[in-house]
């Protein structure tokens, strides 16, 4: 589960850096696109923490 969040916790940062103009992606320069890689790791933090969840169920 620990990856699971800092995937998520790491997204979160980057999608909000990315939607305020305050950060950019490297080589690109980029903001939009960060926020667009932001939300892919957020959303792949949140699979991670379901599929872990899912699994103890069983």
């Amino acid at each position: 589960m620990g990856p699971a969040i800092w995937n998520m916790l790491l997204g979160a940062v980057m999608l909000v850096g990315g939607l305020s103009g305050r950060l950019t992606l490297i080589f690109s320069n980029s903001s939009p696109l960060l926020a667009v890689v932001g939300a892919g790791l957020l959303g792949y933090g949140i699979w991670q923490m379901v599929r872990v969840q899912r699994g103890r169920k069983r």
